[in-house]
């Protein structure tokens, strides 16, 4: 592995943590911290595939999917279980950094419309979510774009 020089300035106490650590595995200063700037970078690398994981699930497909498909038929005839799914899913994707808060805003509105139909006060038998309006599906369409495409318009896909 070819390697290259990077000066650091670190205040006392750091540098003494390195020290100390250094002394305790029997390495240098600069091992030390050469191994904990690797480890940091794989686990930051390691998080962002970790970070994608959900656009790879079937749940994250069918809500997608079932989002598209409400566009044409807002009917709410499915059975309750699956919004059930799609409420939990829209929850945990509040937890990934990858969805961005303009778009979480609009699964935010699909969400509460799922949990009125879940308690039965969804009245009139559909959705108003897909009417204009209600859920901004160019929103849905950008963020698929970025996951698949990078800033140069070349295909980048983050998803297996």
């Amino acid at each position: 592995m070819k390697t290259s020089i990077l000066n650091l300035r670190l205040n006392t106490n750091t540098r003494e943590a390195l020290d100390e650590v250094g002394i305790a595995q029997n390495k240098s200063a600069s091992a030390v911290a050469r191994d904990a700037i690797d480890s940091y970078l794989s686990l930051s690398h390691q998080n962002d595939f970790l970070d994608t994981a959900i656009l790879q699930t079937f749940g994250f497909a069918e809500l997608i999917f079932w989002i598209m498909d409400k566009r044409f038929d807002p009917d709410d005839s499915e059975c309750p279980t699956l919004y059930e799914q799609h409420v939990k899913l829209i929850t945990e994707m509040e937890s990934h950094p990858i969805f961005p808060e303009n778009l979480m805003v609009e699964f935010r509105k699909v969400q509460r419309e799922l949990i009125r139909c879940i308690n039965g006060e969804n009245g009139n038998g559909y959705f108003e979510f897909p009417n204009s309006g209600g859920f901004d599906y160019l929103q849905l369409n950008d963020f698929i774009h970025t996951v698949r495409f990078d800033e140069n318009n070349e295909r980048v896909v983050h998803i297996k």
